[in-house]
Order: C-alpha cells, then structure tokens, then sequence
C-alpha cells in the first residue's frame, strides 16, 4: 500500500527573470510524496504549472492531486502498470503538470523496488554519462551580461542561451556583437525570442543575427503562428526550433511533418510524460530531427526527472540541454552538480526539505 501526501512549494528567483511575454519573480510549486512504507521507500514527482505557457494552472494542479491522491494506494508498483497511468487515470491527461508529477514519482519508486536509478529503468542498456547543458545569461546590461558570459566561460560552459525581443533589435545585435566578441567563435550561442516578433521582424532579425554563428534561435514568432513558421524554415538561414508551439506529442510531430521547425525544445514538464518523451525522441529521430529538453522553470526534482530521461536516450546527439536553471533560484530544494557545463547524476535523487507523515 502506497501513501501519498502533497506539499506545496514556492521558487523565488534571485532576480526578475524576464522574456519579451513575461516577467517572474517566483514559482509556485507542488511536490507529490509517494511512499512504500513496507519497503521503506520513498519518491518524489513535481507539479510546476506555467499558465503562459498553457499548462493548467495551479489551482487546478493542485486539485488534480488532491483528487488522485487517495487513488494511488493501491497503485501497482510496476513499469508496466505507469505505462497505463491514463487508462488508470483517464482525466489526469488534462492537467500535465499534475500528470508529470504522479508519473515521475511512480516511476521513481518503481526505480527504487529494483535497486537502479531511473535511467536504467527506462533504458536497460543504457551507459552513464554526464549530459552536456547550457548556460542561461539573464537579463540586464550589455555589461552585466558581459559579466555573466564571461562567468559561464569560466565555469566550462560551451554553450550559452540568450533572450531576445525584450529590446529593440538594434540593441539585440550589439548585445549579440559583444558577447560574440568576448566568448569567441567556439561558444555555440543560443537565441530565444519567445514568440514575441511577427513574420516581417523575424526575418529581419535572422538577417541581422548571421554574421554571429546562431545554432538556432527558438519559438521566433509567436505559438499559433504556423504558417509563418514554416516561412522562416524556408528562409532563414539560422536553424529555427519550436518552442511553446509543442503543446502536445501530436503537434510537435507535425510541426516536424510539415517543415515547420528544423528541431524542437521540448519541456516535459508541460507536456505530462516522461514516457511519452521517449516515444517521440524515436519518431523525431526516425524523421532526422533533433530536440532538446529543457526544464519548465522548475526545481531539482523536476530537473532530475529531465535529466533521468535524456540520460536514457540514444546519445548521438551532441545537443546541449536546459537543465542549468537551478542557479536562477534563491531557495532551489537541491543544488545540481553541474561542472564544466555539464550535469552529473548525484549519488542518490534529491529530495525537498519536507516531512512525510
């Protein structure tokens, strides 16, 4: 028998974290506790909602898992039983990040029956290996994204990923100059505009960005704008990727289909299911394609999940993850071990500072 019991949460960014949609200050979190007392084990799943970027919210998260607590006593502790958590559960697929949470802890529990980390679970076969990830440089100055450039730099960071579209273009194109300048030509650099040009602005900046050696910009336009989309794809010469158009596994896999993205960011988080993550890397693979996963602006526990995931796949990929979002945080409930820009697995899953009963 199962006992599962819910502890909110609440992020609070060091700074501002601002986009060109939005700006947050902090996240308002759920933890799901999942615990075999018999067995004397325990796991953790996360519920992050982001309205802005269409999950449900969280109040509705949070009624979600009230709801499926109780349910999940008699859940069966198998790989095989998560893999019909929606036959099971049938309107948990409306609430993502509730699902996500009652997925992955699930999961980790089931980890933890064999004596494995999740990894190996999803992928027998699987060898360990640090999975390499990004650099985020926040909001501010040229000269304090100077500063913060020059500090992932210094970290072993190869790869580092930048907001645009908070300013005007012109001020984007310095910005970009500089930093170019200051990491050299072997730093991959990053965009992401967070779909706030329209088609004519985008093209303008994909123009103006070549000279500095883009590995692709994310979500230029803005997430119903399909059409123009697969105009930029045919266009431009810098890589585009989706971002917050992938709101579900069937859309993501015809944003592929019909040119509309040349890869992906995918945040599993916002899409429900680590599993499922699984499944399409294959189908996105099978189609040439490319995707990088990324946290929802979440905590340790999501990010581990995230991590757990890539970890499992096929790793030909030589993409850099978005996994280095702790350090935007105050109060993270666990640090990442995180050294010369990449992510190493801990020795045991984090886990929140709360009690269970």
């Amino acid at each position: 028998m199962l006992v599962a019991s819910i502890h909110p949460f609440t992020l609070s960014f060091s700074k501002p974290f601002l986009t060109g949609r939005f700006t947050l200050t902090q996240r308002n979190i759920i933890f799901l506790a999942l615990e075999d007392r018999k067995a004397g084990l325990r796991a953790f799943g996360e519920a992050a909602p982001l309205e802005v970027f269409a999950t449900e919210t969280y109040d509705e998260a949070l009624a979600s898992l009230q709801s499926i607590a109780p349910k999940l006593a008699s859940f069966p502790v198998s790989l095989d039983a998560v893999t019909k958590l929606d036959e099971l559960f049938p309107n948990l697929a409306s609430f993502p990040t509730a699902r996500f949470a009652v997925e992955t802890a699930l999961l980790g529990l089931c980890a933890q029956h064999e004596g494995i980390p999740l990894r190996h679970l999803l992928n027998p076969s699987v060898l360990d290996a640090e999975i390499p990830v990004n650099a985020i440089i926040g909001a501010g100055t040229i000269d304090e994204q100077i500063q913060d450039a020059n500090t992932a730099l210094s970290e072993g960071f190869t790869c580092i990923k930048l907001k645009v579209g908070t300013a005007n273009l012109s001020d984007d194109v310095k910005r970009i100059h500089r930093l170019r300048e200051v990491l050299g030509e072997t730093m991959l650099i990053r965009l992401d505009a967070n779909g706030v040009w329209n088609c004519q602005t985008a093209l303008e900046a994909l123009h103006a960005f070549e000279p500095f050696t883009i590995e692709y910009i994310e979500q230029p336009l803005p997430p119903d704008d399909v059409d123009g989309m697969r105009l930029l794809v045919s266009r431009a010469q810098i890589p585009i990727a989706a971002d917050e158009s992938v709101h579900s596994f069937d859309q993501a896999l015809a944003l592929l289909q019909h040119e509309t993205a040349d890869l992906l960011v995918m945040k599993p988080m916002a899409l429900g299911s680590l599993l499922r993550c699984t499944d399409f890397y294959r189908q996105a693979d099978a189609l040439g394609k490319d995707v990088v996963f990324t946290s929802l602006l979440d905590s340790a526990i999501g990010r581990s999940s995230v991590a757990e995931l890539i970890a499992s796949l096929d790793p030909r990929s030589t993409r850099h993850h978005g996994l280095a979002t702790g350090s935007l945080f105050q109060n993270d409930v666990a640090s990442d071990s995180i050294r010369n820009g990449k992510y190493f697995f801990p020795s045991s899953p984090p886990h929140p500072p709360i009690k269970t009963q």
